[in-house]
């Protein structure tokens, strides 16, 4: 039940984000042959539809992060990270998909704006973190769970182990070190 729950919160807001830059792309750059009425409406409105897509994407995630967040029951997560449990891999995406949900927050701010995308890595790095560390980690946690029903076997504790260690300081590594260099290049 909370599973079918996340799915139908995150799933839509994500998707009418994505469809939202897609479609106004195509059209306001000529790949989609529309009435004039609709792409003088876009171009017109294109930061409110760009906003409320983005509001319903932000909602997603918040509601994810306060569902998944009473689930997990952090009083355990010490024990989740040494057992390399599936919930150890929820774990860590939980916190990537936050951490990169407020770097995008701050990207919608004009003035943050500005400074942000001046050096091409910062938002590839608030992109990547949401993919790779919150989606990827998400289903990689997924199959540790489904793997043992599907096989009829015990996965290794200690490549499991391996795998939570290596993806999350891989993961962290590689956005702090985007990070470090774009705030490098704007002579921070």
């Amino acid at each position: 039940r909370t599973m079918n729950i996340l799915f139908w919160v995150l799933v839509p807001g994500s998707l009418i984000f994505y469809l939202a830059f897609l479609l106004t792309g195509l059209i306001l750059g000529s790949g989609i042959d529309v009435p004039a009425a609709v792409t003088t409406f876009l171009a017109r409105n294109f930061t409110y539809v760009l906003a409320f897509s983005g509001v319903a994407m932000l909602a997603g995630f918040w509601v994810y992060f306060g569902i998944t967040g009473f689930s997990l029951r952090f009083n355990q997560i010490k024990k989740q990270f040494l057992q390399a449990t599936p919930v150890a891999f929820w774990l860590v995406s939980l916190v990537a998909l936050f951490v990169g949900t407020m770097q995008g927050l701050l990207q919608a701010i004009p003035a943050v704006n500005y400074l942000l995308i001046t050096p091409e890595e910062i938002p590839n790095s608030h992109a990547q973190l949401n993919m790779i560390g919150g989606v990827l980690m998400a289903l990689i946690g997924l199959v540790y769970y489904l793997l043992p029903e599907l096989t009829g076997q015990k996965v290794s504790s200690k490549l499991t182990r391996l795998s939570l260690i290596s993806l999350t300081f891989g993961i962290a590594g590689y956005y702090t070190l985007t990070l470090m260099s774009g705030l490098r290049r704007m002579g921070y």
